[in-house]
């Protein structure tokens, strides 16, 4: 018999199963560049399905306390004693030690972190957590400290951490003194006015927080005191069902699920709005070319010391444009902003102009370096507007690995022999002679490579 037909299927908002939707007035911002993420521990390591135990309930195990501290107020107990406030900065660095061991307790947290890192346009994240999931996985610059601030730059993604972090120890917000001191220093310094400012103009969104959670009751205290009345409209991402209830009367939307499945139905959303490409899809794309450009650019290198043949080296040069432009795209995950259209495409426009213009130059060793920059992109553009649509392939359109200036891309191995026998221009062949006296290899003994900068 099979059993499954009598399980029914959770629909609580902890599982994610409950059919929420996300209002357009967050979409609107974050196409407007208008968002802010407000997280708290619920979305990282003290989440409740990210470990077995949370920091708050191993202390209180080991006090012997009943549950009815606050967070602050626990901390407190425990850094009274003798070297406690060393040996609980020991325990948190243990534990986020611990979480790095084993990726599976990594992949949890990633289920929120990946498909954020994915949205390029969320630029402003507040938190009140001390690890580095921002930095290490969205590409976050930290803001810590006040004198952080002349130095922002507005076009990275920044995440500001107003209870300290974990790699400056005595920056972390953890006793009742700590809490104390913290919220009076946000409202005077210059972290504070800019946590007020993002609050007060931008759509903001609250994840991983509870109303019991005394991170957020401080929080909300901090907002009631600076912007009253005015405070905008904010939105509430919770699985605890009984918060639209106690919030009815607050300016607030709650949307009842958990942090990673709200980030993933958002990118889902967008995806299809074809304002953020699939990075499922995309950086699947790049990595598979990559295995074959590297290949390629192995046996070329051979090809060439086999044959003795100079002109070999606008392939070589080709084929390292490829492959850095692959990297690149690979390395830049985190902040997804391969994944942006407009940015794909003006970059490929870019660096087609950019190779045009150093062989206007006399420059082909670099052009075609250029050239191949250009065309990993534009290959993997449209491998992924193929793959995403249904479409198929024009199997005569597939990506180039071969090289010869004027003569420009081959895509067919016999095709670019050929034309490598028959090839006539000796401005290019002697400009190809030069270059390998230059780097010392007129004897063909070591591999050739252009490096990733002109």
């Amino acid at each position: 018999m099979d059993n499954k037909r009598y399980k029914k299927e959770c629909q609580c908002a902890f599982c994610g199963n409950n059919n929420f939707e996300i209002p357009s007035d967050i979409i609107k911002a974050i196409k407007d560049d208008n968002i802010v993420i407000f997280a708290g521990a619920g979305i990282s390591t003290e989440g409740k399905n990210v470990y077995k135990s949370t920091l708050y309930s191993e202390i209180n195990d080991e006090l012997g306390e009943n549950y009815d501290n606050t967070f602050p107020q626990l901390m407190t107990k425990y850094c009274d004693r003798p070297n406690g406030r060393r040996n609980l900065i020991n325990r948190i660095i243990e534990r986020f030690e611990y979480y790095k061991s084993f990726s599976e307790i990594d992949n949890i947290m990633k289920q929120f972190f990946n498909p954020l890192a994915d949205i390029y346009s969320i630029k402003e994240i507040i938190t009140t957590n001390w690890d580095r999931q921002f930095e290490e996985k969205c590409n976050c610059m930290p803001v810590v400290y006040n004198d952080d601030i002349p130095l922002l730059d507005d076009k990275r993604r920044k995440v500001y951490k107003i209870h300290g972090s974990i790699d400056n120890i005595s920056t972390l917000i953890m006793t009742e003194s700590d809490y104390e001191r913290c919220y009076n220093e946000l409202r005077e310094n210059l972290i504070g006015g800019r946590v007020k400012d993002l609050l007060s103009r931008k759509t903001v969104v609250f994840i991983g927080y509870s109303l019991e959670d005394e991170d957020f009751k401080k929080i909300w205290q901090f907002i009631d005191e600076k912007l009253g009345d005015l405070k905008p409209h904010f939105y509430i991402v919770s699985p605890d069902e009984n918060m639209i209830e106690k919030l009815k009367n607050k300016n607030v939307t709650v949307i009842n699920t958990i942090g990673s499945n709200f980030i993933e139905k958002i990118r889902q959303q967008l995806i299809e709005e074809k304002y953020l490409l699939d990075s499922d899809i995309l950086y699947n794309v790049a990595s598979t070319t990559l295995s074959l450009a590297l290949n390629m650019h192995s046996k070329t290198n051979t090809m060439m010391r086999k044959e003795k043949n100079p002109l070999l080296i606008y392939s070589i040069s080709f084929q390292d444009g490829i492959i850095h432009s692959l990297k690149r795209i690979l390395s830049r995950k985190s902040s997804g902003e391969y994944l942006n259209p407009n940015f794909l495409y003006n970059s490929i426009e870019s660096y087609f102009y950019l190779s045009e213009n150093y062989m206007k130059e006399g420059k082909p060793f670099d052009a075609a370096y250029l050239m191949g920059y250009a065309h990993a992109m534009d290959f993997v553009f449209y491998l992924y507007e193929c793959i995403y649509n249904k479409e198929p392939l024009d199997t005569n359109n597939v990506i180039s690995l071969y090289y010869l200036p004027k003569k420009n891309m081959y895509n067919n191995l016999k095709e670019f022999q050929e034309n490598l026998v028959n090839y006539k221009t000796k401005k290019y062949i002697n400009i190809a002679k030069k270059i390998l006296e230059e780097l010392g290899n007129y004897d063909y003994k070591f591999d050739i490579h252009h490096p990733p900068f002109l």
